[in-house]
């Protein structure tokens, strides 16, 4: 985040997390660089293209000391950690080498939405959740199939040395690989029938339901179904919208009837 005397959308966004009564004494202050800010343009509504404002490059070393500072700090008691990889300059090999130092030290799972130019900097992390386009880029083979999504995620799996692997595959629903079952076929979860709106923010909405999910207790399965389900909302809505828990309960219910 730019220095908020100079950039608006740093402090925007300082004053959006405080209304939501989230803590942002953690945020990292860079300035060289601006907030991103991403402009959509909706017609009919429906996203028909999206203009980003950013800068992209490496992070200066002062920068990567603060996330690592931020980040061992907020791991204090805490179920599960996502990585989200914009290919923003946040998720770079020192920030990563701590994560999986600090993960595996205090048994959390570190679940991650890749990008594939950055496939070595994942290994050994509890869980990925790629596109099938980002599984085959990933792997190097076709996920067009279900044979196809079950070779290119085990290939993936031993490759990253994973503990599992959550493909989403937009209306073919899910492929789930979990620790003890990854050498046998991936258990396929189906979307719902239903009208899309809008596809932004649904992988980001997998994660994030995945992970609260796992450090509430869920198992996998569970978490997945709760997964889906929360997808299946937030694409029924125009924007980067968000589910509420009464709307994904009700979803997965819906799951269970199938």
């Amino acid at each position: 985040m730019g220095t908020y005397q100079e950039d608006a959308a740093g402090l925007r966004l300082k004053g959006l997390l405080g209304d939501l009564g989230i803590d942002g004494g953690r945020l990292v202050q860079d300035g060289g660089r601006p907030t991103i800010i991403k402009t959509r343009v909706i017609g009919q509504q429906q996203q028909m293209l999206r203009i980003d404002r950013e800068e992209t490059d490496p992070f200066g070393p002062e920068a990567v000391e603060g996330l690592i500072r931020s980040l061992e700090a907020g791991l204090e008691g805490v179920g599960a950690l996502i990585i989200s990889d914009y290919a923003k300059g946040s998720v770079s090999a020192p920030v990563m080498d701590r994560v999986r130092d600090l993960c595996a030290a205090r048994g959390i799972p570190w679940i991650v939405d890749p990008k594939p130019s950055h496939a070595p900097l994942y290994r050994g992390a509890t869980l990925m959740t790629p596109n099938t386009k980002e599984l085959s880029e990933l792997s190097r083979l076709p996920s067009k199939t279900d044979a196809d999504v079950a070779a290119a995620g085990l290939a993936m799996v031993e490759e990253l040395e994973l503990q599992g692997l959550l493909v989403t595959r937009s209306e073919k629903g899910m492929a789930l690989f979990t620790p003890e079952a990854l050498h046998r076929e991936p258990w396929l979860i189906p979307t719902e029938a239903r009208e899309v709106f809008d596809v932004s923010g649904a992988g980001d909405t997998v994660i994030a339901v995945f992970a609260a999910s796992i450090a509430s207790g869920a198992d996998w399965k569970e978490a997945a179904m709760l997964a889906n389900a929360a997808a299946g909302v937030v694409v029924g809505k125009i924007g980067t919208a968000t589910a509420t828990p009464e709307e994904i309960l009700r979803h997965y219910q819906d799951q269970e009837a199938i």
